[in-house]
């Protein structure tokens, strides 16, 4: 009988041991869970702050673009207007240079004719 006793109270005291151990791994156990749904807490306002700087990034993009594709068609209209610019320059100072030699052409005849006559 009394080896019965000590026999239960060896596995009570086992018991106890065992259900302490359950306890600890139960508590380690919900740590673990809560600071994992922390942890998935950060990740997530981590990930939607940067989608949210992603999509404002996106849209300077775009608008630095729309702004480079504009600066590049004001570029190339002054590229067009230069070039008629300088073709009309070149037209008017082949114009005058020829009115100018017609001009001392006909002088020089005028004077040629006067000389002869």
């Amino acid at each position: 009988m009394v080896e019965l006793q000590r026999q239960a109270e060896e596995y009570r005291n086992k018991l106890t041991l065992l259900e302490q151990e359950a306890q600890k791994s139960s508590n380690a156990y919900t740590s673990a869970s809560i600071r994992a749904n922390q942890h998935a807490e950060t990740l997530q306002a981590q990930y939607m702050l940067l989608s949210q700087q992603r999509d404002e990034l996106s849209s300077k993009l775009s608008a630095a673009e729309d702004k480079e594709s504009k600066n590049q068609a004001a570029l190339i209209n002054l590229q067009c207007a230069l070039e008629q610019f300088q073709r009309d320059k070149d037209r008017d100072i082949e114009a005058t240079t020829y009115r100018i030699r017609k001009q001392l052409e006909d002088e020089r005849k005028a004077h040629m004719d006067v000389l002869t006559e």
